[in-house]
């Protein structure tokens, strides 16, 4: 099963990513990551506090990021490259494609929300009709999907929202609410952020 990847990293005090030399090494990491997946992967810059930057991916199976990049070579000189850089933290995959979502054209806002198993067939339903809703209303779909990694605690679902103008984001919302209000009541834990496309 085809999953995506999300990944936070924050910026050391001492770095930009305007500097053109971590642009150079990010791209690298990219053409190395899109050779071994055959997918694009992009970085994203968030809004609220721009030293943390997303991954955004796509692989073939938890299997094929953990057993087959994790343990080459190239991965392993690529994470060192990394650590100069970046402090790790977090990292999840998610059964949804990212490669729908035009990532040049559109900022994201970007919902995590974390709840008990009890909770998730509620929500999944809650979650499906509100992203029809959005879809329905949107010339740019949404996306949303359950994290998959083994070994959690609990469940945690994602959406993409992706959105022209998060101006237009904010007034969409004022006149007629929030798509998603309705996950809010179910889930324990909930993470905002707007995020925009930078390499």
């Amino acid at each position: 099963m085809t999953i995506s990847e999300i990944g936070l990293l924050k910026l050391k005090p001492s770095h930009s990513i305007k500097d053109p030399e971590l642009q150079k090494k990010l791209g690298d990491i990219q053409n190395g990551l899109h050779e071994f997946t055959g997918y694009q992967f992009s970085f994203l810059q968030q809004a609220r506090d721009p030293s943390f930057i997303y991954l955004l991916g796509q692989w073939e199976s938890l299997q094929s990021h953990y057993q087959g990049m994790h343990g080459s070579t190239s991965w392993k000189e690529q994470v060192m490259v990394m650590s100069k850089y970046f402090d790790f933290q977090w990292m999840a995959h998610y059964d949804f494609l990212i490669q729908d979502l035009d990532l040049d054209h559109c900022a994201l806002e970007i919902m995590r929300f974390s709840l008990t198993a009890d909770k998730k067939r509620e929500f999944g339903e809650e979650a499906t009709a509100a992203l029809r809703r959005f879809n329905s209303a949107a010339d740019i779909r949404a996306l949303g999907g359950w994290k998959v990694d083994e070994n959690r605690d609990t469940e945690e679902f994602v959406v993409l929202g992706p959105w022209k103008d998060l101006l237009m984001r904010d007034e969409d919302v004022r006149a007629s609410g929030s798509p998603y209000e309705g996950l809010k009541g179910l889930a324990d834990v909930i993470d905002v952020q707007y995020i925009h496309k930078v390499l």
